[in-house]
């Protein structure tokens, strides 16, 4: 037992790497309380659903529009100084905020406006950090690294909500921005902390950055295999991934189960999450990685259709444990696969593209929504989920490589 528990965090052992996985979970912690804080100060001056909806959008946005830009600049001024000036700039934005509310000067526009700010200090985090995954552990080790930083996602997911709901009620909103500034300061001491990895300023500085963009995705467009990995995991951002956003229709009008029961429905979800990012740490560290990733593809896909079909509470819940674990262990193993296969020098652009899907997943949401409004959620998350299956198995028809992938 020991030992599988050691192989599951073996990632930790490297210094720069733990210090990278510390940020990670502490901006995770923050980006998640500042769902819940943001959407409630919003709610709370306007009682405007529109605005709700507009916040979540103002902080996504930047995501879809920087994360290129925001790859080509971690492969010419490296990747740590990026992160950590990011993630500071992060805490300032709340920080800001938290002053705003604590003042009682805060309006509307002031949360769009550190929204906006937020957004696109995460959208230069993510491509920057990821990159750093493969500079700071041993190749060997690098699904164990991915798989670890997703398992800090997905409990920071759990428990960054919650921690943001008690500071709201217990010491108000601009309290809980004060905490989050606070994340955010230290996770850059982390960053600080951690060694310039070697070669971080590769030649990626040669030409302008519109060159250097170019190069990035002439390599994504020429290699058939990457090419093939990114539609993996940006097709079911916009297609598959929104089925989230239906939960609360599920919940209410179909199983009937009011808030309470869509709060277990999530939190089935999350177990799976969880228990798929330690599956990933442990089992798929170096064998038959390309047909892990078109079979967690495929299983997902088709739970997602089980339970979009599924009337009664009870066998939802473990239906949507599997999509959880199924849909981490993809994301983890297209990652994994992506970083092993892209040359150093062009990491950072190429998590770039990677990183869109968080900027895309709005879309879906839209698209989704306007569907199961004549369609019925039901056959929404249907139709969604087919989609979901046919991707995975034409991937492995046009191109073969990907099943022969370790």
């Amino acid at each position: 037992m020991y030992k599988e528990i050691s192989a599951a965090f073996v990632s930790l052992r490297f210094r720069d790497y733990r210090l990278l996985w510390l940020g990670q979970f502490s901006t995770s912690m923050g980006m998640w309380m500042d769902n819940v804080a943001r959407g409630w100060l919003m709610y709370e001056l306007t009682g405007s659903p529109f605005m709700l909806g507009l916040t979540g959008a103002a902080k996504a946005a930047p995501m879809l529009f920087f994360g290129l830009l925001a790859g080509v600049m971690a492969d010419r001024y490296g990747k740590k100084h990026q992160l950590m000036i990011s993630q500071a700039s992060n805490g300032l934005v709340n920080l800001l905020l938290a002053l705003l509310v604590v003042s009682g000067k805060v309006e509307p526009w002031h949360i769009l406006a550190t929204g906006l700010l937020a957004g696109t200090a995460q959208a230069f985090q993510q491509p920057a950090r990821t990159a750093l995954i493969s500079d700071y552990v041993e190749e060997k080790h690098l699904a164990n690294a991915i798989a670890l930083n997703a398992l800090a996602f997905n409990i920071s997911r759990t428990l960054g909500p919650m921690l943001a709901g008690i500071l709201v009620a217990l010491v108000g909103v601009g309290s809980s921005y004060f905490f989050q500034a606070a994340i955010y300061l230290l996770a850059s001491y982390w960053t600080a902390r951690m060694a310039v990895p070697a070669g971080s300023r590769d030649n990626a500085k040669r030409g302008s950055m519109a060159e250097s963009l170019m190069e990035g995705l002439r390599y994504i467009r020429s290699d058939k295999t990457i090419l093939a990995l990114m539609a993996l995991v940006l097709v079911p951002s916009v297609l598959q991934h929104p089925y989230i956003s239906l939960m609360p229709i599920f919940a209410k009008d179909i199983m009937e189960v009011g808030p309470e029961g869509l709060g277990l429905l999530m939190g089935a979800i999350g177990f799976g999450s969880v228990t798929g990012a330690l599956l990933a740490a442990t089992v798929y560290r170096e064998r038959h990685r390309g047909p892990l990733l078109l079979a967690n593809a495929i299983v997902f896909a088709a739970f997602l259709g089980l339970f979009a079909f599924t009337p009664r509470f009870a066998v939802a819940l473990p239906f949507l444990a599997v999509v959880g674990l199924a849909q981490t262990g993809h994301i983890v193993l297209a990652n994994t696969l992506i970083q092993t296969l892209t040359p150093r020098h062009l990491r950072g652009r190429v998590m770039g593209v990677y990183f869109l899907d968080r900027g895309m997943m709005p879309l879906g949401t839209l698209l989704a929504g306007s569907l199961a409004g004549p369609l019925g959620a039901p056959l929404t998350v249907g139709i969604m989920a087919a989609s979901g299956v046919l991707l995975p198995l034409w991937v492995a028809i046009a191109v073969p490589r990907i099943r022969q992938l370790h």
